[in-house]
């Protein structure tokens, strides 16, 4: 136990390397074909809730009235190690409010009306 505790001096930067390894895994799988790589973290595994750069934030911020006061958000979750995994919760959802993965409602159902096409 002490030799975890001298290697891992902030346990919050091992939650958001965890994360990040995991969506690493889980992104490979998508563009390796197996779509339902991320889905299925989104859907079933809320982990990467934890690591979200909106944890602890006013969830007013990613509830705007309208697309143009999202770009505060969207900033947020430009940086935010957890995007892929929260935009496909929110895909995989159908989440019809706020922004998600750093995509607000407009935006989401272009990519839904994309993936339909190409499918």
């Amino acid at each position: 136990m002490s030799v975890l505790k001298r290697r891992v001096k902030n346990p919050k930067n091992l939650v958001i390397r965890i994360a990040r390894r995991r969506i690493r895994d889980l992104v490979s799988n998508v563009t390796a074909g197996n779509q339902r790589g991320v889905a299925a973290m989104a859907d079933h595994d809320f982990e990467w809730r934890m690591a979200g750069a909106c944890r602890g934030l006013n969830p007013d911020i990613f509830y705007p009235d309208d697309d143009a006061d999202a770009e505060v958000a969207k900033d947020i979750c430009g940086s935010c190690v957890v995007q892929v995994a929260c935009l496909e919760h929110a895909l995989a959802r159908r989440e019809k409010v706020g922004v998600w993965g750093g995509a607000t409602e407009r935006e989401r159902r272009r990519i839904i009306r994309q993936r339909r096409r190409s499918a």
